[in-house]
């Protein structure tokens, strides 16, 4: 699902760590915004992800078409009718038509365009950030769908596709608890509006956890997992299709007595992911108890590592730009200043350390920034968790498969993240082989989003990002 429609809009704080906003728009009422945590309303219908795309043929020729997954395909076409691909593998077997459109991508490589599985979209130059970087799909978090999109699409701006995840909660909007009765009506009404993703959020005990997921199923939902109350392994029984922040999954390995102040967001945390040992038997067992149902994690650590992995050089003018981005003329720009890192500086090391022992136990692992988190930049912060995958111990290539099919496959973006028939066409074209760096991810010729090929240089041209 993707909004396209118009908008206005308030923020009362950043969504991600507030995930408070309040807004109009001609799409979704008042009522219906309400009906999204239970309140009764009427649900407005929201837009399908599905984009204007660019009409006719398109092909990327010449290239090594990487396979997150499987074996690349060197001197490839991609074929890409009327924004979704028709036709990709060896240039000998693949049939251009006449009078179509294409790029010489010969020396280069070809990766499907990137996802960011929790991050935010909330302004024309944020889409721009996500675009120049090649990401094309972002799971944006909110409690309330009502971030300002239209502004992409006010100045003509091209934008990702954009998945809503509202979170749900114990309570409604006014603090009303929620009866486990009536998580069939809040889900229902959700799905009525158009949204098939949602967050589980901390307050849910394991009794919640289970209703929730069994029920978000029912009506065709995905769950990720924020939690505090159920731990990792019984949320995995509970069929949460992911885990979300290995600073909240990991801390549910610690027994509740330990955690100091707020249980659902301890004081120590910190002191308590330092404290927990890969080897120790118990942790062993933990790990064993998310890896038996093949559940997801989206660890998003690059906020917590960004002294160990600083942005990518050549996304500086995106960085630029974004860093600018609160002098620009749009409405709702908002400048994201690259903050230092919060914290112990041991944090870093010992998340990837436990990461590691998640990759080694099997765990898939899936791409996700906590965008604006710590001054995290849309799109640029990506390739930085990328690189913290990395560090854990996957390879290049399966660093790429967790923004690609990883969250393709636990998430059902259905479209994104692949280069076969059918699937979207959106392609990063790269200068570099990233299955042997995955730093040449940063390293970008051209991205092609649903068959039109952008012009970078123009995404990040706003008013006042300039020099």
């Amino acid at each position: 699902m993707r909004l396209d429609q118009k908008t206005t809009w308030l923020v009362a704080g950043v969504a991600v760590v507030a995930m408070g906003l309040a807004a109009c728009t001609p799409g979704l009422t008042t009522d219906s915004a309400a009906s999204l945590h239970g309140d009764g309303g009427s649900a407005s219908a929201l837009p399908t992800n599905d984009r204007a795309v660019s009409t006719g043929n398109i092909a990327i020729v010449g290239g090594t078409l990487v396979n997150p997954t499987g074996t690349d395909t060197p001197d490839s076409t991609v074929l890409i009718t009327d924004g979704k691909v028709t036709q990709s593998g060896p240039s000998s077997q693949v049939k251009v038509p006449a009078g179509t459109t294409t790029i010489n991508a010969a020396g280069k490589w070809l990766i499907p365009g990137l996802t960011d599985a929790f991050g935010s979209v909330m302004d024309a130059q944020w889409a721009a950030g996500y675009l120049y970087s090649g990401v094309t799909t972002v799971m944006n978090a909110t409690s309330i769908p009502l971030y300002d999109h239209g502004v992409a699409d006010i100045y003509d701006w091209p934008a990702p596709r954009t998945y809503v995840q509202p979170d749900f909660r114990t309570t409604d909007g006014h603090g009303t608890p929620i009866p486990v009765s009536s998580y069939p009506a809040v889900f229902g009404k959700w799905q009525k509006v158009g949204l098939n993703q949602a967050l589980l959020w901390r307050d849910l005990t394991d009794d919640d956890t289970a209703a929730a997921a069994k029920i978000a199923h029912q009506n065709g939902f995905r769950v990720m997992g924020e939690l505090a109350l159920t731990s990792a392994p019984q949320a995995a029984a509970d069929g949460v299709d992911a885990l979300l922040h290995s600073t909240r999954y990991l801390i549910t390995a610690v027994p509740m007595s330990q955690r100091q102040g707020n249980p659902l967001n301890p004081s120590n945390s910190a002191a308590l992911l330092m404290g927990l040992n890969p080897t120790d038997p118990a942790f062993q067992q933990f790990l064993s108890g998310i890896a038996a149902k093949k559940t997801a994690v989206v660890p998003t650590d690059a906020p917590s590592c960004q002294t160990e992995v600083p942005p990518s050089p050549n996304l500086q003018p995106a960085i630029d730009m974004l860093s600018k981005a609160g002098t620009a003329q749009e409405p709702g720009g908002m400048a994201i200043p690259r903050m230092p890192p919060k914290g112990s500086p041991d944090l870093c090391p010992a998340l990837i350390k436990l990461g590691a022992a998640m990759v080694t136990a099997g765990i898939p692992q899936i791409a996700g920034t906590a965008t604006p988190v710590f001054g995290e930049m849309p799109g640029v912060g990506l390739h930085s968790e990328l690189q913290t995958l990395v560090m854990k111990g996957l390879t290049p290539r399966q660093a790429i498969a967790a923004a690609t099919s990883n969250p393709r496959q636990a998430l059902g973006f259905a479209g994104s993240g692949c280069l076969d028939a059918n699937c979207y066409g959106d392609v990063v074209i790269l200068n570099a082989d990233p299955t042997q760096d995955i730093k040449n991810t940063t390293n970008i010729s051209d991205v092609v989003l649903a068959g039109s090929r952008l012009d970078r240089s123009t995404l990040i041209s706003f008013p006042g990002s300039g020099p």
